[in-house]
């Protein structure tokens, strides 16, 4: 959208105010506050229409309209709506304004809206009511709608009459009504040197500068400007909000929601009531920084007064009025530090994060809570950092305390410990300088100065004479004697005095589960636990041989405990030993020695079989009554036998680790066995996996009549067959073994399966009878009756081959080997074997064609079916027996199968005479009969060469009279194609007897001499005389003739004397067409010659005589006779024309238009012409063309500029030329329609191509011409 949308306000009857919605999606939206009863108007720019339909939101008491679904801001808030409703309504197509209505058609429904939901709403089809004479207020021109606007945009038709005027004028209508209001004031350049922008949010507030960073969400914004203009205030370029100069030239705006966070770049304008607009100020940019930064790190209150100085803690009391507060943060922050909650001071972050912070004045004695803030250069606040209570008392006494107290191994030492060596070593710090006396017992032992570090130590020899408990302190002075404090004594114990060796016996050894083991005992636990009692504060040490395993600190009471895990299997020598609080250490015990062995045995091997020797598995069944299990294990342990949860025996496994226990069995019942084997040291090997057998004395059901199949799945249902792999099946209970017999000899066994099918492969190997039975045993070993049996024939010699007898098409017709056939479906007959199977079959690859079985008389006919496709076949005759055996013949009859009738003979010239019909290469299909047809019957045929040319004379001349000629094309297998188009021919005799005179006909030459030439005796007779030169033209005749047409002249002449006969011969035209000269004879001669006429008009027909002789060259002419033959155009018939119309010309199988036309009709031009490639309208103006469906069959060509097969023309032009192209057939059919391809680029050209969807045709067209598609 470009055009913004506009609301407009109405209250009851007046304009009070107009808003601009915002064009860029997201952008901040506009907001007015709601009033009761007001109409809400929404158009696009002055007067455009606008959706259909909105979505709207209830937000509170807010009401949030979008304009646009999938907008995520609204482009509009009306606050407090929900509390002061109105009416929506929006301009449509129509020019007026519609109520927005909820789908249901209920003005009101979005009232009764749930907080948070939203619903769409549809323009009404009734007009909003109560838009008539309004009239707009002051307020609502000063808000920015001009004069001008309110008259000619959407609301001009709805003021009543002077409310413009009084708007204008802006009191309350007491002004002359056809008062012309003041024109408006120029609008002026933003003056930025007045304007501020003032950050009033968070702790740094003030004005806000060009490239300045604010936490302030809504600044405001003040100016100066033209009073009564408004001010427009744009961010990053989108409108965003306006304020209208007050009279005294100010202005003040603030925006309603908070801005984004981010970077804005503020540019001002000022606009006049006309909605003239001056152009935008340079714009003043700034960052707004919405976000906290995060809390302080690394802080430490440091204490620097006293005795005891460092790091703060919280509870900890000190006597430094003034800590120092220091930490790390973001670098150009700032740090609040507050106690109590009140801002004690700050302190600014340098730029490697440090800060630190001295408070003054001095805190006061007493509690302390300190809350240590970031606050960013945008004035963004984070979390605080809180420590304490602290306590400040500046009146505290400084105890001074020892820094470490070590003994001589360098091991710190707590009050109460005892030693056994010296020296004890003691340090600390205080004041460089100061005395640092050592008092042992109430003694002064050492003395010491504190180093300009402020650091100090000493070290205090103890004597084997000193055992015993010991004092030790110390006193700071300064170097003048006075003393400045006394530490706390610190208590220690010197003893040198080992501990006794303890007794074993008085230890107690058990195992986890707490029973007592005992010395030398195999023990099958790798946890156990020494326990005993010694003296408190003492360490108990325990060794595994000389591995220390554990140790523990005597507690409370004396009493100690160790617990030992993990130990390895094999023997271990546990020992214990005892060290006081001094450190010195006892002799080690006597030891306590036990065997770890937690390896259980590996189960027993078992083999189980029955009272029948029968090797039993788990899952078996027997029938017997005892079973004997016996293995191997590991020797000296004792094998269990369990029967469910009892043990029903056990046996000790010999030396040689062998083992075996009997078991009745008298019930018939499932049982359930498990072993367990158990070593010396209690290990069990655990029970092993349940041995499950089944007690059955039970004979099963026989299994059905064995049932014979071959491997793929075929049943065997005759008595014989020919493979000698069989698979015999049956059904019985499902699991039981099935036996199989050939007789009474066993070939093997099969399981059924859960379905309780069985089945078992065999191969028969002797051409014989086989029989067939089974029995079933159980997995108990009990069998059942034997089955039925069953028999089958095994024959594998194959049958006599077989050779075709007849083959004849349905008609009778016999067809001979290599053969042709237009019957796809002939009769193959023969004989054979009664029973055998005859297959056809296609000898190139093998596949079956069709089969008949030879019956009682032995005779077989086969119809192939489906049937035969178009061309070459190659047959054979394939024979099956009844058991299959299959003999391959090896007599191929080979066919041809044609049934596609040729094409229509094309290119045929018809030549005058007897007729002659000829037909150029590729006229007809080579080796085809081409029959000659005249009025639909045939007078001769002719074979077509091998590049299909073809050529037949008629053996007479036809007599006078109109023929129509045409021809069929026969192929070798019948097929007959469509007749050719007819040729039309036309013969016409003229005869002269001359028995009335010369009839027309003129003497010439000498001739014409009188006494020479005679007409009255039924005939000419020419004289001769002495003198005359009679070579020349005899007589003459002018004709009529027919361009095209054939004519044959010819006349009787005899010779009337013989010494120099007359040599007569004939000429049109002066060109001799008899093909030479006839001498006469007295006999008499016929002279004849034969033309084509090339043009419509007269001809000169002469007879010549060769012969000059003025002595006995005498002759008589009688009967002259023109025949005249033909189709009347001369031209061959379908061939290339070469001259169309008047319209159009023939340039190379391009139709070129001639002349300027403005409707053509391509068919109705160019009547039988074929081989048309190309139309070209170009240059000659505008024009338009009907082309047909029919007409591209017709005249086009295949693949002529496209390779798929189709029909092809083509059609160039110019712009303003037309196409109308129609998908009928010249009989009115309609097989499809036409459909544009796409284009294509033919010698640098575009085409736009049309296929048609029903017949294969193309028709290419240049891309500027115009093309109408008329689909029927």
């Amino acid at each position: 959208m470009t055009t913004p949308v506009n609301v407009i306000i109405v209250e009851g009857k007046n304009i009070t105010r107009s808003v601009e919605l915002p064009l860029q999606a997201n952008a901040v939206p506009a907001r007015l506050k709601a009033v009761k009863g007001a109409k809400y108007l929404f158009t696009t720019g002055k007067d455009g229409a606008v959706n259909e339909h909105i979505i709207i939101k209830r937000s509170g008491k807010n009401l949030q309209l979008f304009l646009n679904e999938g907008d995520d801001q609204p482009e509009l808030i009306i606050e407090d709506y929900y509390d002061h409703p109105g009416e929506l309504a929006g301009m449509g197509n129509d020019g007026k304004y519609h109520t927005f209505l909820a789908e249901s058609g209920n003005a009101q429904a979005f009232e009764m809206m749930a907080d948070g939901s939203t619903m769409p709403l549809l323009m009404g089809s009734q007009t909003t009511a109560g838009l008539t004479g309004l009239s707009a207020s002051a307020g609502a021109v000063a808000g920015g709608l001009s004069t001008g606007w309110l008259v000619a945009g959407a609301i001009g038709g709805l003021l009543a009459i002077g409310g413009i005027a009084a708007a204008a004028g802006g009191g309350g209508g007491g002004g002359d009504g056809d008062s012309t209001p003041a024109p408006a004031p120029a609008p002026q350049p933003v003056n930025l040197s007045d304007l501020s922008i003032t950050d009033s949010a968070g702790s740094q507030t003030g004005p806000i500068g060009n490239g300045s960073v604010t936490d302030d969400a809504r600044p405001v914004f003040t100016g100066s400007g033209t009073p009564g203009n408004t001010i427009r205030i744009y961010d990053n370029g989108q409108l965003i909000g306006s304020a209208v100069i007050g009279d005294d030239g100010r202005w003040q705006w603030q925006p309603e929601s908070n801005l984004p966070g981010g970077n804005h770049d503020i540019s001002f304008s000022e606009m006049n009531r006309e909605g003239v607009e001056s152009e935008r100020s340079d714009s003043i940019g700034f960052e707004l920084d919405l976000t906290a930064p995060a809390r302080v790190t690394e802080l430490v209150i440091a204490d620097n007064v006293g005795a005891s100085t460092g790091p703060l803690l919280p509870g900890e009391t000190i006597n430094d009025r003034a800590p120092v507060f220091s930490g790390k943060t973001e670098p150009g922050a700032t740090v609040e530090i507050r106690d109590n909650g009140e801002l004690i001071g700050t302190a600014l972050v340098g730029p490697d994060g440090s800060w630190s912070f001295t408070p003054s004045p001095l805190l006061e004695n007493g509690e302390h809570n300190f809350s240590v803030i970031v606050v960013d250069p945008a004035g963004n606040k984070g979390l605080p950092v809180n420590v304490g209570p602290v306590f400040v008392d500046d009146q505290l006494v400084d105890v001074p305390a020892f820094g470490y107290i070590r003994d001589s191994h360098d091991n710190p030492l707590q009050s109460g410990d005892a030693l056994n060596a010296g020296p004890l070593k003691m340090g600390g710090s205080g004041k460089p300088g100061d005395i640092v006396s050592i008092v042992r017992d109430g003694e002064v032992v050492d003395t010491v100065v504190i180093d300009e570090n402020g650091k100090w130590q000493s070290e205090l020899p103890l004597a084997d004479d000193q055992e015993g408990p010991h004092d030790i302190g110390f006193i700071i002075s300064t170097p003048e004697g006075e003393e400045l404090g006394r530490s706390d004594d610190f208590h220690f114990d010197f003893d040198i005095t080992a501990p006794e060796t303890p007794a074993i016996e008085d230890i107690s050894v058990t195992d986890a589960q707490g029973n007592p083991l005992n010395a030398d005992d195999i023990i099958s636990t790798r946890d156990i636990i020494f326990s005993g009692t010694a003296e408190e504060g003492d360490i108990v040490r325990l060794y595994d041989g000389d591995e220390l395993i554990g140790s523990v600190r005597v507690g409370p009471g004396g009493s100690w405990s160790i617990p030992v895990s993990d130990l390895l299997e094999g023997s271990h020598q546990f020992r214990t030993e005892i060290e006081d609080r001094a450190g010195n250490v006892s002799e080690k015990s006597d030891s306590f020695d036990v065997d770890v062995d937690v390896t259980a045995p590996e189960a027993a091997d078992v083999s189980i079989t029955d009272g029948n020797g029968r090797v039993l598995e788990s899952g078996d069944d027997f029938n017997t009554s005892e079973l004997i299990f016996s293995g191997n294990a590991e020797a000296g342990t004792i094998v269990y036998l369990w029967e469910g949860d009892t043990v029903v025996g056990s046996v000790r496994v010999d030396d040689s680790g062998n083992w075996q226990l009997p078991a009745d069995i008298s019930e018939e019942r499932a049982y359930s066995f498990r072993t367990e084997v158990r070593d010396e040291a209690g290990n069990s090997s655990g029970l092993s996996e349940p041995m499950e057998f089944s007690y059955d004395v039970t004979p099963p059901d026989a299994s059905t009549t064995p049932g014979i199949s071959l491997p793929d799945g075929t049943a065997v249902t005759d008595p014989l067959i020919n493979q000698s792999d069989i698979i015999l099946n049956g059904q019985a209970t499902p699991g039981m073994l099935v036996m199989i017999y050939e007789g009474n000899i066993c070939l093997g066994s099969s399981v059924a399966d859960e379905a309780g099918i069985w089945q078992f492969n065999y191969e028969m190997t002797d051409e014989r009878e086989y029989n067939f039975r089974s029995e079933v045993v159980d997995k108990a070993g009990n069998i059942s009756e034997s089955s039925d049996a069953v028999s089958v024939g095994y024959d594998i010699t194959p049958p006599d081959a077989i050779t075709f007898g007849t083959v004849s098409k349905g008609d009778g017709t016999t067809l001979s080997d290599n053969g042709y056939s237009n019957d796809n479906q002939p009769i193959f007959r023969g004989t054979g074997t009664h029973g055998d199977i005859v297959y056809l079959v296609d000898d190139s690859n093998g596949n079956r064609l069709g089969s008949a079985i030879v019956d009682e008389n032995g005779n077989w006919e086969i119809t192939p079916d489906p049937a035969f496709e178009e061309g070459a076949q190659s047959l054979r005759l394939d024979v099956v027996d009844p058991a299959g055996n299959q003999q391959n013949g090896s007599d191929i009859f080979d066919l041809n199968i044609d049934t596609v009738p040729p094409e229509a003979a094309n290119g045929i010239r018809l030549e005058d005479g007897s007729p002659t019909l000829s037909g150029a290469a590729n006229s007809a299909e080579p080796g085809t009969t081409v029959i000659i047809q005249i009025d639909g019957k045939a007078v001769g045929s002719v074979i077509a060469e091998r590049n299909g040319s073809w050529r037949w004379t008629g053996d007479t001349k036809l007599p006078d009279g109109n023929y129509a000629l045409n021809v069929v094309v026969v192929d070798n297998a019948g097929n007959i194609s469509p007749a050719s188009a007819s040729i039309d021919y036309k013969v016409s005799t003229t005869h002269w007897d001359l028995d009335d005179g010369a009839q027309g006909w003129q003497a010439a030459g000498d001739y014409l001499k009188d006494g020479l030439t005679t007409w009255n005796t039924g005939k000419f007779h020419a004289g001769t005389s002495d003198g005359y030169d009679f070579a020349g033209q005899v007589i003459y005749k002018t004709v009529d003739v027919i361009a095209g047409q054939t004519y044959l002249f010819s006349f009787e002449g005899t010779a009337t004397t013989s010494p120099s006969p007359a040599q007569l011969g004939i000429e049109v035209d002066g060109s001799n067409i008899s093909s030479g000269y006839t001498t006469l004879t007295t006999s008499g001669n016929i002279v004849s010659g034969e033309f084509v006429a090339q043009s419509s008009g007269t001809v000169t027909i002469a007879i010549v005589n060769a012969n000059n002789d003025s002595i006995g060259n005498d002759f008589n002419i009688d009967n002259l006779s023109l025949r005249a033959s033909g189709s009347g155009s001369g031209i061959t018939a379908n061939a290339v024309i070469n001259q169309v119309t008047d319209e159009f010309h023939l340039d190379n199988y391009s139709l070129v238009l001639s002349d300027e036309y403005s409707h053509l009709d391509l068919s109705k031009l160019i009547g039988g012409a074929h081989e048309i490639h190309q139309v070209s309208l170009e240059d000659h103006g505008n024009n338009t063309l009907n082309i047909s469906l029919g007409d591209i069959l017709v005249l086009g060509q295949q693949d002529l500029f496209m390779a798929d097969g189709a029909k092809q023309m083509m059609i160039t032009g110019n712009t303003g030329d037309v196409v109308n192209l129609s998908d009928m057939l010249p009989d009115g059919a309609d097989v499809g329609d036409w459909n544009n391809s796409g284009i294509v680029t033919i010698g640098g050209i575009e085409y736009q191509v049309y296929q048609h969807s029903g017949l294969d045709a193309d028709l290419l067209v240049q891309q500027n011409v115009t093309v109408n598609l008329d689909n029927h």
